[in-house]
């Protein structure tokens, strides 16, 4: 189990943008410094054939795209550039030139850009002088006044901006007196400490989930994605990369005794930390140090030997429900944690349809009940079986369809539904009413369950659903084919809410004696999603 910083004696202090613009032409950000002085534009010919080399600092933009602009800002060309590159050369500039030639003066800007982040850091002004083979590009001349702004503010050439919310963003500018510019727009950056250790006297272990340190932050990756970093209690410190790339300054407070390894938790490797049950039991060992005692009237913890059970109840439903679990040693309390989380294991559907087919309206009701871990939470079956109910009912005056259906489906990826992307496998018992008359049939099911693709932005959830009916026959009636396709999206408005938007194919061929009735249609559909 981890002990999360923020419950062990660690402060978690507010994010800094620090910045400094020195001798009017080097800014510091964070622990990156820029130089203007490194921005080269070179003019050279070869078989008379103008050659143009670029060279910018590299320090802060690493990856991106280069762009000349005129005196107006409007771009002229742009190029994409790799990570680690700090130079570029275009071999036959002989189109670029002509353009560079009819305007008064341009730049070059490097930047990284992404939707509300990125920067942009801009060459002086660049002008051309000669003529043929003769022309060359200078720098022009300007030794204005260097300026700092903040969201529009002028502000002093030295600061600090705490960033305390991530939805507030942060606008920075700052001029050279050369002409240099740099441009950037960030906000704080999601990072998560869930685990942090005691070393010695002087320095402990943190581990930490999200972006990763900046150099020289010597730090280590860890298999399930997060990374760990050695850090002195005295000047416990790091930079990380912030939104729009831009380094930030992260500080920690030791405020006390931190736990070590020996007061470790060890829970047995057979628990999920997902869920449909809103309680849980667990086994596990104590650590060689320390006492363990519950922290809230929602667990139980007995020992039996070197182990212990742990039962936590009332399970909310939702993403990262984290329970606590306290190690008592010397008067100190360490907590541990160990984080679930659950979803409703069932749902009910009900929505209204029109089929294209002579525009027939209809309603529909679908139950879905997902089970934990049926057959003794046997690998083939854990979080993969489920029973899906629905019942369709066209309302036309020329032959009503009816359909009731119940499915017996299986995950290929054990998972939760409307959390993890899986391929369904199903087979279902169908029962099809035409009028006066009515037939049984088997359906095999196949589908497609994940999150919504990045076009269809408004929906967080996607499913597909396929149905074939196998050909049957009563008396004199026939269902000779009948083919199901669904599409749907859902989005959530409430924790256990969701409106539903559906597009759907139905092909359907039936005889009564001789006579063939055939039928093919669109659906649409919309509806109301409650999960319990």
């Amino acid at each position: 189990m981890d002990f999360p910083a923020e419950k062990n004696n660690i402060q978690i202090l507010p994010q800094k943008f620090e910045y400094s613009l020195r001798d009017n032409t080097k800014l510091l950000l964070g622990n990156r410094i820029i130089d203007t002085k490194q921005f080269q534009f070179q003019l050279s010919f070869d078989n008379e054939k103008p050659k143009i080399y670029f060279a910018w600092p590299s320090q802060v933009v690493q990856e991106g795209r280069i762009i000349i602009t005129n005196p107006s800002g409007v771009s002229i060309w742009s190029q994409n550039f790799t990570k680690s590159q700090s130079e570029f050369q275009i071999q036959d500039a002989t189109q670029l030139v002509r353009s560079l030639s009819a305007v008064s003066f341009f730049r070059f800007c490097v930047g990284y850009y992404e939707i509300n982040t990125g920067l942009d850091v801009c060459s002086p002004e660049i002008i051309l002088k000669g003529s043929g083979n003769d022309l060359t590009a200078l720098f022009r001349t300007k030794n204005q006044k260097a300026f700092v702004q903040i969201n529009g503010r002028n502000v002093t050439h030295h600061g600090i901006v705490f960033l305390n919310d991530e939805r507030e963003s942060l606008s920075f500018r700052a001029v050279s007196s050369s002409g240099a510019e740099f441009k950037m727009d960030t906000r704080r950056i999601q990072v998560e400490y869930p685990d942090v250790l005691d070393l010695d006297e002087k320095g402990f272990i943190l581990t930490a989930k999200g972006p990763y340190p900046l150099a020289p932050t010597n730090y280590k990756k860890l298999p399930d994605g997060r990374w760990s970093v050695p850090l002195l209690k005295q000047r416990a410190q790091i930079y990380i990369e912030g939104e729009g790339k831009v380094p930030l300054r992260q500080e920690f407070i030791v405020q006390g005794p931190l736990p070590t390894a020996q007061h470790r938790v060890h829970l047995f490797s057979n628990l999920s930390q997902k869920t449909y049950r809103n309680q849980i039991n667990m086994t596990g060992e104590p650590g060689r140090l320390g006492t363990l005692k519950t922290l809230d009237n929602s667990s139980e913890i007995t020992s039996s030997g070197k182990q212990f059970q742990w039962f936590v109840r009332n399970i909310p439903s939702g993403m990262g429900k984290t329970s606590y679990l306290g190690v008592e040693d010397q008067g100190q309390l360490f907590q541990a944690a160990y984080t679930t989380s659950r979803q409703d294991s069932s749902r009910i559907e009900l929505g209204a349809f029109i089929n294209s087919d002579e525009f027939q309206p209809g309603l529909s009701i679908n139950a879905q009940f997902w089970f934990e871990n049926a057959f003794l939470k046997s690998a083939f079956t854990f979080q993969r079986l489920g029973i899906n109910l629905q019942y369709l009912q066209d309302f036309s005056d020329k032959d009503p369809v009816t359909l009731a259906e119940l499915d017996f489906l299986y995950r290929k990826i054990q998972g939760l539904q409307f959390w993890d992307t899986s391929i369904i496998f199903g087979l279902g018992f169908q029962n099809w009413s035409f009028d006066s008359n009515s037939v049984s049939t088997l359906t095999p099911v196949v589908g497609w369950v994940g999150p919504a693709f990045p076009w269809t932005r408004y929906f967080d959830w996607q499913e597909f659903h396929f149905r074939y009916s196998l050909p049957v026959e009563s008396s004199n009636f026939k269902l000779t084919q009948a083919a199901i396709a669904n599409f749907k999206l859902y989005k959530s408005y409430e924790e256990s809410r969701k409106i539903m938007l559906g597009l759907g194919l139905r092909s359907l061929e039936t005889s009564v004696g001789n006579q063939k009735s055939q039928s093919t249609g669109l659906i649409l559909e919309a509806g109301w999603v409650r999960t319990f």
